[in-house]
């Protein structure tokens, strides 16, 4: 699974990519988005409930890294 920033550079125009500054903005862009997904899954995991409203199945004490990881570091 990619995330939308992920997609955002993939679809940007190659002449643009090649500018050192955006592949730093990309970089720091993707890591807030990172923070972001775990946050909401942390908040999640602490209501109980998922992003979907389903009640939560899995260890709570998996950490949130790791799930990131394995769900979009594949």
């Amino acid at each position: 699974m990619k995330t939308a920033v992920e997609w955002l550079w993939e679809n940007l125009d190659v002449d643009i990519r090649l500018f050192t500054h955006c592949k730093d903005t990309f970089e720091q862009a993707k890591e807030l988005e990172k923070q972001q997904i775990i946050d909401a899954r942390v908040n999640g995991v602490c209501e109980g409930i998922d992003i979907g409203g389903n009640p939560i199945t899995e260890d709570i004490s998996k950490n949130h890294e790791i799930y990131y990881n394995e769900t979009f570091n594949k």
